[in-house]
């Protein structure tokens, strides 16, 4: 709890020294320390999360998709590397847009770790018949191996609840997305592409949707987007 409120408190100092700042190279810099602390932020509510402790938002808002996408990928210490396809035209409710966010942030992370350094990862988001969302996470690396494969999808599911024959450095975050996901009753799964690599989906269920509000409406989250050199949100 005190690494997040230090993580929260050096963000808001962050955003003023920000706002007075002139020099774009030292703007440059700020942005970075910025970027950093908020990945040190994300891993301190992931640990909350793991502990079975709901990450309170003071202002929970109803989020576009398109935000969502947004937020998430300026978590992601890779970002860059991460490209936009189609994002539907629709959002997330306000008690489910932070979790949705999260899960997102912790699927592109882990698919800009295990994917070549120079490869692009993919996100996008289509509608489905059944009015739920889906979710789409490319990557262009090695795939998973069968059995790995399964265990991962076991534990996405819910099923493997003590996944003793996982690296837990390497796989928090997918812990995280697995407890995120029963709590919400979201779908996640992880398949190889035949082209190579890997596909994350996440199938957001219709009850957690809704269309985006009019602009300005009271509950209604934008996430900004600073200049390529500037920080994401």
């Amino acid at each position: 709890m005190r690494i997040m409120a230090s993580a929260y408190q050096m963000g808001s100092h962050l955003e003023a020294v920000e706002a007075d700042e002139q020099d774009p190279d030292r703007l440059e810099r700020l942005y970075r320390i910025d970027h950093a602390n908020t990945r040190i932020r994300r891993h301190a509510e992931n640990l909350q999360v793991l502990l079975g402790r709901r990450v309170e938002d003071a202002n929970p808002q109803t989020v576009t998709l398109v935000d969502v996408v947004r937020a998430a990928t300026s978590a992601v210490e890779y970002y860059p590397r991460i490209r936009v396809g189609h994002v539907v035209d629709l959002a997330v409710v306000e008690f489910a847009a932070d979790d949705v966010i999260r899960v997102l942030t912790e699927l592109l992370d882990n698919a800009t770790r295990f994917s070549p350094p120079t490869a692009p990862v993919i996100v996008s988001a289509f509608i489905t018949e059944d009015g739920s969302v889906l979710l789409r996470i490319e990557d262009a690396g090695v795939g998973l191996q069968p059995d790995r494969l399964s265990q991962l999808n076991a534990l996405l599911s819910g099923r493997l609840v003590t996944p003793a024959t996982l690296d837990p450095a390497a796989h928090l975050g997918l812990a995280v997305v697995a407890h995120l996901a029963v709590a919400h009753q979201l779908r996640v799964t992880l398949t190889n592409r035949p082209s190579g690599g890997a596909t994350a989906t996440v199938l957001v269920p219709g009850a957690l949707l809704c269309e985006i509000p009019t602009a300005g409406a009271p509950g209604t989250s934008t996430v900004a987007v600073a200049p390529p050199e500037g920080r994401l949100v």
